[in-house]
């Protein structure tokens, strides 16, 4: 899968990969939540990832069950509830997708998926 290759070459090699906006006090005194900003090859993945209906529909339930395992050590429909946990994730906690980013919890998810499928 070629989008998954130049993704994860994208989190390796790109350091705003997924960065974070927002969080700042204006002028006015108002506060803006900071949330994730994926880059376009992150962004075009997360498409991907929907548009291909390779979402966990149960990904709440199934991330009970794998919320502690390696992730060397899970299949394919593990790293899909995973990934579909995070994507869901930030709609309801925003900062939740780049906090994976950064501490390489995303790649470490694509570069198993990679592994799992070649």
């Amino acid at each position: 899968m070629k989008i998954l290759q130049e993704t994860i070459d994208d989190l390796k090699n790109n350091p705003k990969a997924c960065e974070l906006i927002g969080g700042e006090t204006s002028k006015d005194g108002t506060f803006s939540i900071p949330s994730s900003n994926p880059s376009k090859q992150l962004s075009e993945f997360m498409k991907y990832i929907y548009d291909n209906d390779l979402t966990d529909k149960n990904y709440l339930e199934n991330n009970k069950k794998i919320e502690h395992k390696d992730i060397n050590n899970m299949n394919f429909n593990e790293i899909m509830t995973a990934i579909t946990y995070f994507l869901r994730g930030e709609r309801f906690c925003s900062g939740f997708w780049y906090s994976n980013f950064k501490d390489g919890t995303i790649l470490k998810l694509l570069e198993r998926l990679r592994d799992l499928i070649n």
